[in-house]
């Protein structure tokens, strides 16, 4: 019997790791200290403890004095939950999980040979958990180094301490059927009170390949031991379909990953966007058939794979005059490259990472740039030079607007969840492009703009966004920013104005010779000027059965609109109207206040509602005693409220408003108000 003693468990919270001798087994056992929440967790561990950084389950045993120990199966890693959050787990629960499925130590007993003698090996075999078959249908083993190699691994100077073994799980004699899957254990040693080894084994695929893109993605192979990651962002519950039974195929959404536990030197995959497109140019699987991955210690893809969705030779029936050029792009290009390296976008700025060396492989599937669409009707295109000498002399927009006649058909739009609008992949930054609005179906209906390219787009957003010119170089209308990503950039495509309904009531926004829309309490919409240049509009609200006058409000500043009854022509409230500088949506924001209803629709409810309605007072203090005095300003007392007061009889005599009916009404319900 051995007895650990820790005398005060407070003062050994993050501390390293102790060893404490166990003379019954003739091995250490290490005891940590964590805080997890409010509680104090001691961690008592052997010397080897697996873990499962896969999405597929494993059963591990250890072969020794001519057994099979079987040790139990160590299971998927439990998402990270808020522990106090509602519906989180707890505590109990939390590391009841943590330390029984997705990791656990080898037992201190089927140690002792291997500890005693440090020439021996310890052997382990993984076997995977698949639905189709039983426990042991695949199984593999490898060696952990003897004791003596282990303290040589952890002290060296060479960056051995994390080593990565391939595991290949074959099939046992009653499932040849099966084909042989392979497993990353990765080996990570460090030295407890300086002498004994801790020994950690993380189990991984091989490669893990990743949808960076911002659209879902279609992601086909005819290789064996794929599957959804189980810690995707969006919750692993990407789709698997099984149209052909050669093949596997899986929808991965934007920030989806998939887990390859292939055999061989190589996976081949196929891809194409899994959304059919709302508007421009459908596309089809990535051009050149299969994409070889290489896999294996060491393997990694040398240079990014520059890959295209082609484009659907039914969709360009649609725009015969963008079929005949030759010069610009068939699709839209993507790339499918290693995690730490960078897109061709970043090779001047940035250079190749080494990567973290304590993380799986990883491949990412992105785009240099793309667009978000803030209007909902944009379309973008490739253009280029007509004549091959015209690139390098045009260096000026005019100059462009004059050479660059060749086009593309339209980039494809998607609906993305991601960010909630319609995004289009777009080529590289250096690569001309063009703002495309649809009139009608076909070439003629197409409006262009001047081409320009990514790398000269404002990153600034709001008022200093780029504006757009038509071929015509008149006004767009839209505006263009850039955000700088890992990857290029992505591009936001604004109008100039919006409109923000910050009232709680429906108003109907009319314009002239615009068609009237209607904006619901706390959305906007975008609205353009008309033929003089300028924003002038009335609101109706339909619920008071209000209107007010024309207003102009393209240019910043506030406004008060006095609203009016449709069928009286009575003065019911007034509207505050603010246009400001924009943000992510549009370069100006117009926000409707709420409606501040007159004297009569204030007397209809209880003169306690109306006079603190919308106010809202809040303290938080901790004092022990506290006294709040509320100066009632309408004694006329101080000389702020005679200066307003004059100003808003200056107000009510420019709208021919009788002033000392209003005073005298205000009076009597001070009076009133007083009496309560």
């Amino acid at each position: 019997k051995t007895e650990i003693s820790i005398d005060d468990m407070d003062s050994e919270v993050q501390k390293p790791r102790s060893a404490h001798y166990i003379s019954d087994y003739k091995t250490h056992v290490f005891t940590s200290v964590v805080k997890r929440g409010n509680s104090t967790v001691l961690h008592l561990s052997s010397h080897v403890e697996m873990y499962n950084s896969s999405s597929l389950p494993f059963r591990i045993a250890v072969l020794g004095d001519d057994k099979v120990h079987d040790l139990g199966i160590v299971k998927i890693a439990p998402k990270s939950t808020s522990v106090n959050g509602s519906g989180g787990k707890s505590l109990l629960k939390e590391s009841e999980e943590l330390m029984t499925h997705s990791k656990f130590g080898l037992p201190a007993p089927l140690l002792t040979s291997f500890m005693i003698d440090t020439s021996e090996t310890l052997c382990l075999q993984i076997s995977p958990v698949l639905k189709e078959t039983n426990d042991f249908a695949l199984a593999g083993m490898f060696n952990l180094p003897p004791l003596d190699r282990l303290v040589e691994i952890a002290t060296s100077s060479q960056g051995e301490a994390r080593r990565v073994i391939e595991v290949s799980c074959s099939p046992s004699t009653r499932a040849r059927n099966l084909s042989s899957l392979v497993a990353n254990v990765c080996c990570k040693v460090t030295l407890v009170d300086g002498a004994h080894p801790f020994v950690q084994l993380f189990i991984e695929p091989r490669v893990v390949m990743t949808n960076r893109l911002p659209v879902s993605v279609l992601l086909r192979t005819p290789m064996p031991h794929t599957l959804v990651s189980s810690n995707s962002d969006s919750g692993g519950e990407s789709l698997e379909h099984d149209d052909d039974s050669k093949y596997a195929t899986h929808e991965l959404a934007s920030k989806e990953s998939v887990e390859v536990f292939t055999p061989g030197p190589s996976i081949a995959i196929s891809l194409t966007c899994a959304d059919v497109p709302i508007g421009g140019t459908a596309i089809g699987w990535n051009e050149g058939g299969w994409l070889d991955i290489p896999l294996g210690k060491n393997k990694k893809i040398l240079e990014p794979l520059k890959c295209t969705f082609p484009f659907e030779t039914k969709s360009l029936d649609s725009y015969p005059s963008s079929c005949k050029t030759t010069s610009v792009g068939s699709g839209s290009e993507f790339f499918v490259l290693e995690a730490d390296d960078v897109t061709p976008d970043l090779k001047q700025t940035v250079t190749r990472t080494s990567g973290s060396s304590d993380s799986c492989r990883t491949v990412v599937i992105m785009v240099c740039n793309y667009v978000v669409d803030h209007i909902g009707s944009i379309l973008f295109e490739e253009v280029a030079p007509s004549d091959n000498t015209a690139r390098r002399s045009s260096s000026t927009r005019s100059s462009i607007n004059s050479s660059f006649l060749d086009s593309s058909p339209p980039f494809s739009a998607f609906s993305s969840r991601l960010h909630r609008r319609r995004v289009s992949l777009l080529p590289r930054s250096s690569n001309l492009i063009r703002l495309v609005q649809l009139t009608m179906d076909g070439d003629e209906g197409m409006k262009r703009s001047v081409p320009f390219r990514i790398e000269d787009v404002s990153m600034t957003e709001g008022i200093d966004a780029m504006p757009i010119l038509w071929m015509d170089t008149t006004p767009t209308g839209f505006f263009l920013y850039r955000h700088l990503t890992t990857e290029g950039s992505e591009l936001h495509v604004v109008p100039e104005y919006v409109v923000f309904n910050g009232s709680n009531d429906v108003i109907v926004v009319k314009q002239l010779s615009k068609n009237p829309f209607s904006l619901d309490s706390s959305k906007i919409y975008p609205i353009e000027r008309d033929r003089n240049n300028s924003i002038v509009v009335q609101f109706d609200i339909p619920s008071l059965n209000a209107l007010t006058g024309p207003v102009q409000i393209d240019k910043v500043g506030l406004r008060i609109c006095v609203a009016r009854s449709k069928s009286t022509g009575e003065a019911l409230g007034s509207l505050a109207v603010q246009t400001v500088i924009g943000a992510r949506d549009s370069r100006l924001v117009i926000k409707i206040g709420s409606f501040n209803a007159g004297e009569e629709q204030s007397a209809e409810s209880s003169v306690s509602s109306s006079l603190f309605e919308h106010d809202l007072i809040r303290f938080r203090v901790r004092w022990s005693e506290m006294r709040v005095t509320l100066k009632d300003t309408s004694f006329g007392e101080n000389e702020k409220y005679e200066e307003n007061r004059a100003a808003i009889r200056k107000y009510l005599e420019h709208h021919n408003i009788n002033s000392s009916e209003v005073e005298q009404r205000l009076a009597e319900a001070r009076k009133d108000y007083n009496k309560m």
